[in-house]
């Protein structure tokens, strides 16, 4: 007996099935499926929002939204969370001048991927400084950082001059 799953797999020589992965964009993320192409609907119903492609980096368990349009972030998050359970809210929101295409028209979701392994190279890369910086502060708590003002004027001088360093 064989069910339409969505996913994909070979047959083996010795009669084992071997999964190769999803035909659809379902991934399982808080322990919740998630359909990718939801997240995408429900973003491209917010006023301003022109083209959205959604990622999700299984290496950091996280949604990530790519979109195009004149909303901002906080408006598209905010419209988000109206109609869609908060393990479905992407943690990360790009706002783009245009959406990378293939050359038939596709969204070229390799482009995005890379641009976002980029962008936590960097990340991982301005974290190490704070905490060379700052041992004692757990940086992953952004909120933190605004909330308790742990970074004061001393730190920022000394952090801009080692972000200078770092990238040049």
């Amino acid at each position: 007996i064989i069910y339409k799953t969505g996913d994909i797999g070979v047959m083996r020589a010795n009669g084992e099935l071997m999964f190769k992965g999803r035909r659809d964009r379902q991934i399982k993320h808080l322990g919740h499926r998630v359909e990718l192409d939801e997240i995408e609907r429900a973003a491209c119903r917010t006023e301003g929002v022109a083209e959205c492609c959604v990622l999700y980096d299984r290496e950091k368990e996280t949604i990530c939204l790519f979109y195009t349009g004149t909303a901002s972030v906080r408006e598209l998050s905010l419209s988000l969370r109206q109609t869609l359970p908060g393990f479905m809210i992407p943690r990360k929101m790009k706002q783009l001048e245009a959406m990378p295409k293939l050359p038939n028209g596709k969204t070229d979701m390799n482009t995005l991927r890379n641009y976002l392994k980029g962008e936590i190279a960097m990340r991982e890369k301005l974290m190490a400084i704070l905490e060379e910086l700052r041992p004692d502060v757990d940086f992953e708590n952004e909120k933190q950082l605004i909330t308790d003002g742990i970074l004061e004027s001393f730190d920022i001088v000394a952090l801009v001059g080692e972000i200078s360093d770092a990238f040049d």
